[in-house]
């Protein structure tokens, strides 16, 4: 595989989250693989505006962004 995309975790907290992140940092750091950090983005599902807000994400020592809003260009 030359590549992965689009890849989509759903965890249940913001821990379950940054659990998520240090696996695959783990996982690509163990077989030589780069992401880039820059297309990373989180999409918080709440009810409340000020949880989406305050979630506070980091991947390889860098703070992930939050996102308001996806657009998918493909769903299977």
């Amino acid at each position: 595989m030359l590549y992965a995309k689009d890849i989509k975790l759903l965890p249940k907290s913001e821990k379950g989250l940054q659990n998520h992140f240090h696996a695959l940092d783990d996982f690509y750091t163990q077989r030589g693989l780069v992401m880039n950090l820059g297309k990373i983005k989180v999409l918080v599902f709440h009810n409340y505006a000020w949880i989406r807000t305050k979630c506070n994400l980091i991947l390889s020592n860098r703070q992930v962004e939050v996102i308001e809003s996806y657009v998918s260009l493909g769903f299977t």
